[in-house]
């Protein structure tokens, strides 16, 4: 299946149509049809929106701000139904409605996110200081136990030298036992 090579072209008509065409290599436009907008007769039209929304099918109404005059009071301006127009307005009201309360939940979201943050910092802050204390605290425990173990090994050996030393004294003071008389012999007869 060969499927000829089109290329897309704007066409422009002098009353501001506008469309766009797949044409083959060297093919033209069809007859009434520009390639440039400049074949655009009432210059108000040869804008893009204008040109946008003609090739949209939609019906091109120049914003007031724009137009010089006013846009509704204008012969050639086109018809518009009020119950279309005012229910465009009415959703375009709601829509800014969703918009402001979404920008709102927005804002509110991010207070929470900044104010969690800071709460996540201060907390990593404690957290940090706590475990500093923590390991002095163990430094100091283990210095402390090791000051305890020392202690104890010199009160044994102090308990040690104070039982010896009191034996000694006890050895040394002890009353010397009394003498005892010799068992006479028994006299001799004469």
């Amino acid at each position: 299946m060969d499927a000829a090579t089109t290329f897309p072209t704007w066409g422009y008509k002098p009353d501001g149509s506008a469309q766009i065409f797949d044409l083959s290599a060297g093919e033209t436009l069809p007859a009434g049809w520009e390639t440039s907008p400049t074949c655009i007769t009432n210059p108000e039209l040869a804008t893009a929106d204008a040109l946008t929304a003609r090739a949209e099918g939609r019906t091109y109404l120049q914003p007031a701000a724009d137009a010089g005059h006013d846009v509704l009071t204008d012969a050639a301006a086109p018809a518009v139904d009020p119950d279309a127009f005012a229910n465009a307005l009415a959703e375009i009201d709601r829509l800014t409605d969703i918009i402001r309360g979404g920008q709102a939940q927005n804002d509110a979201l991010i207070t929470e996110i900044e104010a969690a943050e800071a709460a996540v910092e201060t907390a990593t802050t404690e957290l940090i200081s706590l475990r500093e204390l923590l390991a002095a605290e163990t430094t100091d425990k283990a210095n402390a136990l090791a000051k305890v173990e020392t202690l104890t090994a010199d009160l044994a050996k102090a308990t040690t030298d104070l039982v010896e030393a009191h034996t000694a004294l006890e050895q040394a003071t002890a009353p010397a036992p009394a003498p005892t008389e010799a068992p006479k012999a028994p006299a001799k007869a004469k």
